[in-house]
This record gives structure tokens, C-alpha cells and sequence, in this order.
């Protein structure tokens, strides 16, 4: 653990305010002192992604036209692609992901953020509301999203920009992808400086900083390509 440069535990652990760690030869050693209240916002994201998982979970057999071992599949990867859960991804599918390049699909990113936004302010848009209204419900499904799902770097850095962009429409304001940018990352920091080392923070950051300062110049390359979608 000492090597130069290798991943050091103790700064990791201690980064998520982890000071301590021991075993306990059997469950029944552990004495819970004060059970945490249902109230509490730990408990209450606790239940609701016990709920979603239960929803998914019991999806009606045939569902799809699948059969039971490919319906069983769908359910695997839907819980990791929208809640993060990977553990009920059979070893095979795994080996699948990792084959194809695909497996950072499993892990919750901005991108999911993203298409949970999109969808969402789709919805929000054809239902009766003002525009307060529904800039509210977006941010609070956005941010119970990120929670729900363990509050990543990367989804963090997501619904920051998501919450900047849609309070500036809110005040008919302009949004700055770069100052959101900058913004989000020091908020981040703020609260836990320790997220600086981390790899997940870094790569979000820096990836979406590249697409900031060098999409304009990727849509001049691509002007041969027909059609105006890309």
C-alpha cells in the first residue's frame, strides 16, 4: 500500500469521513444503538429505491414477449442502468459489457442525469403549471435522483449544471457552460475537499470541460454530414 503512487486506502476512507474500520466475527456482536428515524433523508431515499427496485422486480412474467431468463436479464441491467444496483447482473453479462467497451453504461454518470432530465421537463412541459412550478419539480426529481442513486462526482456535476441552467431561465438569464462548470466543481470541493483526488471527479470534470471548449470546433468538421440533427 506504501508504493509510490498506488491507490492509498486510509486517504480514501478518511475522504468519506471514515476513521475506523474492524471486523466482527458474527451479526448478532452488532448492537444498533439508535435505529436512524423513518423521517430521516438517508431513510426516506433508502425506501424509495427499495420501491423501484420492487417495481422492477416484479414486472408480469412474459412481460415483452421475453422469455423468463431474458426477461430476467431486462430487469438486471434496468436496475443498473437507471438505479446504479449492478449486484443481480449475472457473472456472463458482465463478461458481456466488459467485451463490448459498454460497461461504464452500468455505472450512474452524468449522462443518465441527462436522459432522467430530458424526459422528465418532456413530461413537465405538457402538463398544466407555470414555469416556477416546474422548475421546481424538475430540480427536486433531478436531486432525489442523484441521491437515490449515491450521489456520484459525475451525477453530482450533473444536477448542479442542471439546477444552474433551469434557475437562469427561471430569471431569464443567459447560462455560461464554463462558470456553471467552474461553479459546480467548487461547490463539490467545498463540501468535501478530499473529491479533488478522486478519479471519478477528475474525469467527469475534465471530459465535459473538453466538450465545452471544443464542440463548436467538432460541429465545423462535421458540416459535410448531411441533415442538421447532429
Amino acid at each position: 500500500y506504501w508504493n509510490p503512487g498506488s491507490f492509498n486506502v486510509v486517504k480514501s476512507l478518511g475522504y468519506k469521513g471514515i476513521h475506523r474500520t474492524g471486523t466482527v466475527k458474527h451479526p448478532e456482536f452488532i448492537h444498533i444503538l439508535s435505529p436512524a428515524s423513518r423521517l430521516a433523508p438517508s431513510a426516506i431515499t433508502a425506501r424509495i429505491k427499495l420501491l423501484m427496485l420492487e417495481r422492477l422486480t416484479n414486472l408480469p412474467e412474459g412481460f415483452a414477449g421475453l422469455t423468463r431468463n431474458r426477461q430476467e436479464d431486462c430487469i438486471s441491467i434496468s436496475k443498473a442502468l437507471l438505479l446504479g444496483a449492478r449486484r443481480e447482473i449475472s457473472p456472463e453479462l458482465n463478461r458481456v459489457f466488459r467485451e463490448t467497451g459498454l460497461v461504464h453504461l452500468l455505472a450512474i454518470s452524468g449522462l443518465h442525469v441527462g436522459i432522467i432530465v430530458m424526459l422528465v421537463n418532456v413530461l413537465l412541459n405538457r402538463l398544466p403549471g407555470t414555469l416556477v412550478s416546474r422548475t421546481v419539480s424538475l430540480i427536486f426529481i433531478t436531486w432525489t435522483y442523484a441521491v437515490v442513486t449515491g450521489c456520484s462526482p459525475s451525477v453530482v456535476r450533473a444536477s448542479l449544471l442542471v439546477t444552474f441552467c433551469f434557475l437562469a431561465k427561471l430569471f431569464h438569464r443567459q447560462t455560461n457552460l464554463l462558470h456553471s462548470l467552474a461553479l459546480a466543481a467548487l461547490i463539490i470541493l467545498i463540501v468535501n475537499p478530499g473529491t479533488l483526488w478522486d478519479p471519478g471527479f477528475q474525469l467527469s470534470f475534465t471530459a465535459t470541460l473538453g466538450i465545452a471548449l471544443y464542440y463548436h470546433s467538432f460541429l465545423t468538421i462535421l458540416r459535410w454530414v448531411p441533415g442538421k440533427w447532429l
